[in-house]
């Protein structure tokens, strides 16, 4: 998706919306993949997702933590497998450029099912 890919090269807070992915492994790799591509963009001050429908794993949990954002924002649902919540939460505390970050509705408090 051309306008997508370009919101993520120069858009200052690019938004990578629901994923249609029939598996959890498919949304996370594209939550991986925009993460790499948005690491390159220059603006970038704040990343959205929204991760409705999908349980992403410990890929995009350490990517999404890890990304040199100022703001990291989850305005409706954020669900991670187990592993994924621990290497969210440990990736989210080694990252010095994180100043706020806004989960709507998240997993993060309780366990996942699943990988």
């Amino acid at each position: 998706d051309a306008p997508l890919v370009e919101a993520l090269r120069a858009s200052p807070r690019p938004f990578l919306p629901a994923s249609e992915a029939a598996s959890s492994d498919t949304a996370s790799e594209r939550v991986v993949e925009a993460v790499r591509v948005a690491s390159s963009n220059p603006a970038l001050e704040c990343f959205g997702v929204d991760g409705t429908g999908v349980l992403l794993g410990v890929a995009a949990a350490q990517a999404l933590g890890a990304l040199r954002v100022r703001a990291l924002v989850f305005p409706l649902e954020l669900s991670l497998s187990a592993p994924a919540q621990e290497a969210f939460i440990r990736q989210l505390g080694r990252n010095r450029c994180l100043r706020s970050i806004t989960l709507s509705s998240t997993n993060l408090d309780a366990a996942a099912d699943g990988p």
